[in-house]
């Protein structure tokens, strides 16, 4: 009899995963915890796997590389581009962002190319738009995202799931989240006593892919707040196979200049089960 082990499942693996997942979420701080433990499965031959591993992701290069590797697909099958920058690659922007008063403004889909749209970044699938940013990468940070809900929605998923993939950036966080002194100074400490990884493990990040849809919940008249909803492949809803969705609430602020992701006190990301993405905006 064969000893390998068959290929998990998500939702078959996801027990498995549970220790690891809320060890990391609670050792980082600011490891953004409750979508990652609905949509983070692997087996326990993968929690074994090297912090440093990330399959499929371009070697480490220079910020001058550029352009793409050969595809890849993730674990659900659907195509995710391999950037020659280990960072990401910024696409050339060629529709404007939409505009306060479009009737689409908060329903329309930031516009994704079929390449580069999805690029698999430090492990996990992030989205990269020619219509809503991000337009710069700056020390593995992206900028640029536009004053919109749709730039909201490609920021939401860009740091949830990088912020899991990476829990040793501190920059990554600095920029991208609202942090407090308190929150640096506790990561710092955490950090020099070794109990911060540079990356997740690889057996983790396979499973954060590209969401398949998301939902605007409110816009502020002021435009500095969005909350939306991602919704991630969960497991089957019936035992006849009907696929239900994780919906976990974003909330997303507008400093001036780019938007932030904000956690509650507890650092928790409300979430619900629906059956259906009739309503939602897909990608």
């Amino acid at each position: 009899m064969s000893d390998q082990q068959p290929e998990p499942t998500p939702e078959g693996s996801r027990r498995s995963s549970m220790t690891l997942i809320l060890a990391l979420v609670a050792i980082a701080l600011v490891v953004i915890g409750a979508v990652l433990v609905a949509v983070t499965r692997h087996s326990d031959a993968h929690e074994s796997a090297s912090a440093t591993s990330v399959p499929g992701s371009a070697a480490p290069v220079g910020q001058e590389q550029t352009g793409f590797a050969a595809p890849d697909v993730d674990a659900f099958g659907r195509r995710v581009d391999i950037p020659n920058n280990r960072n990401g690659q910024t696409l050339v922007q060629t529709s404007g962002p939409r505009q306060a008063g479009d009737p689409l403004w908060l329903t329309a889909a930031p516009t994704l190319p079929e390449q580069g749209g999805w690029q698999r970044v430090f492990g996990v699938s992030v989205p990269f738009s020619t219509s809503d940013g991000p337009t710069a990468i700056n020390d593995g940070i992206p900028s640029g995202y536009s004053h919109t809900p749709q730039g909201a929605a490609l920021a939401a998923v860009f740091i949830t799931w990088e912020a899991y993939a990476r829990p040793g950036d501190w920059t990554l966080r600095e920029r991208m989240e609202v942090m407090t002194d308190a929150d640096h100074i506790a990561f710092d400490r955490l950090k020099a006593a070794g109990k911060v990884p540079e990356l997740a493990p690889a057996g983790t990040t396979r499973w954060l892919v590209a969401p398949d849809a998301y939902q605007v919940e409110s816009w502020s008249a002021a435009g500095d707040l969005c909350v939306l909803r991602l919704a991630t492949k969960a497991e089957p809803a019936t035992t006849g196979g009907g696929q239900r969705w994780r919906a976990s609430q974003i909330v997303m602020t507008w400093d001036g200049q780019t938007w932030r992701l904000r956690l509650a006190a507890d650092r928790q990301l409300p979430a619900s089960y629906v059956n259906s993405l009739e309503g939602w905006t897909t990608w």
